[in-house]
């Protein structure tokens, strides 16, 4: 094949590619009026393998579709110059995450495709100028990853870290919860980290009110929303936040190592991360996006995922999510042996359950005798099941496991 006609057919496939990125809601048998959710569970692959996936919160799993145009760009990008792939595909990729801003209404700043959450954090965290002593104040609900990025900021800069125990989530109020925040704020505290949802309870915080208070002290926000995306309705405008943090991974089911960093634009200069931007870059905002050689293929399966998402509505998911993470627990809640900790008022997929019975005995027989993935969760000295389902999960998927684990635990 002469030279020319290979570039003719590598520019034809690549066209092909991001001409089909959008797919008619009858090719995927959805309807954002009424969805049916079996016909999604069959867009999945979760029954061509034996377990039963109720562990979506540590990270979710691309539709067949999507799936199968990942893999078109993988191949696509392993059979010539990769560079010279990527350089066809920069237009779709920033149109996807245009897409993506849209999506969570962030209009204010600018978005940057990373691996996951914790890696964005980290920009933010070692990208901050910090001054011996400046605070920040954070919970021990939060991410486990983040903290440790805390203690070696602590360590490396000299400043302080407060950290708020909010105690148990379900007996504390929204107004309760933005006080423990309040109190802790004086004249050298610069920045407070608040988690959206958290990863153990599923608890989703009052983040706007929070924002709020902390705006009103000119204190600066960075939220970790990684299980936020694809799973509730939120306005990152409104919420107006200073950093904005999330896992695509997770409820948005993209590829896995998609990840999500929102700066608002007036913070962009001062932020100074560890990457190999050059000096002239540093008051642009594409200087984080210095990142070196990475899974280009993720920005261009995002398109096909945002694509589900919008074909059965996020006010559709959520409210699905929500109703799944009900039909559980309400049917676990009269169990003597076990207690609901999560409120279901103020969560959506997410909530979790302690259990009488030792833990790790409970989750290997889930696992070995029913053929169930769950996932084993807590803080220090109080262990607990977390649930969480997706949108390839059926009433009767949890009827299943409800029965299993009152057998368990009978």
């Amino acid at each position: 094949m002469k030279n020319n006609s290979r570039r003719e057919f590598l520019h034809h496939c690549t066209w092909i590619s991001i001409a089909c990125s959008c797919a008619p809601i009858s090719a995927l048998g959805l309807s954002p009026e009424a969805p049916d959710w079996a016909s999604i569970k069959a867009q999945f692959l979760v029954d061509d393998y034996p377990i039963m996936n109720l562990n979506s919160g540590s990270a979710g799993i691309m539709s067949k579709r999507t799936l199968a145009k990942y893999v078109e760009y993988l191949t696509l990008i392993n059979s010539h110059a990769p560079y010279e792939i990527l350089q066809t595909w920069q237009e779709q990729i920033r149109n996807n995450l245009q897409r993506l801003a849209h999506h969570i209404h962030a209009s204010q700043g600018h978005l940057y495709l990373l691996r996951n959450s914790t890696e964005a954090l980290n920009i933010v965290l070692w990208g901050k100028q910090w001054n011996k002593k400046d605070e920040i104040i954070h919970a021990t609900s939060d991410y486990p990853l983040m903290i440790n990025t805390l203690e070696q900021l602590k360590s490396a800069k000299k400043i302080k870290i407060k950290t708020i125990d909010h105690g148990q989530l379900k007996n504390i109020s929204d107004d309760d919860i933005v006080k423990n925040y309040e109190r802790k704020i004086n004249k050298r505290t610069k920045l407070l980290i608040l988690t959206y949802i958290t990863h153990r309870e599923g608890h989703i915080f009052p983040i706007k009110k929070i924002c709020s208070m902390a705006k009103s002290y000119g204190v600066e926000v960075l939220v970790d929303a990684a299980h936020a995306i694809g799973h509730i309705e939120h306005n990152v405008d409104e919420i107006d936040c200073d950093y904005y943090t999330s896992s695509l991974h997770k409820w948005l089911n993209a590829p896995l190592g998609s990840g999500l960093l929102y700066v608002k634009s007036a913070k962009l200069e001062a932020l100074q991360p560890p990457l190999s931007y050059p000096d002239h870059r540093s008051d642009q905002a594409n200087k984080l996006e210095y990142l070196g050689t990475r899974p280009y293929q993720n920005g261009m399966a995002l398109g096909h995922a945002i694509d589900e998402l919008e074909k059965i509505g996020i006010e559709n998911k959520q409210k699905r999510l929500h109703n799944l993470k009900k039909y559980w627990t309400d049917r676990i809640a009269a169990e003597n042996s076990m207690d609901i900790i999560t409120d279901t008022n103020r969560s959506c997929a997410i909530a979790s359950v302690k259990i009488s019975k030792p833990l790790s005995k409970v989750s290997q027989a889930l696992k070995n005798d029913y053929n169930i993935h769950v996932k084993k969760s807590g803080y220090i000295g109080e262990g607990f099941l977390r649930v969480s389902p997706n949108i390839f999960t059926l009433e009767s998927d949890l009827d299943y496991f409800v029965e299993s684990l009152k057998t368990i635990c009978t």
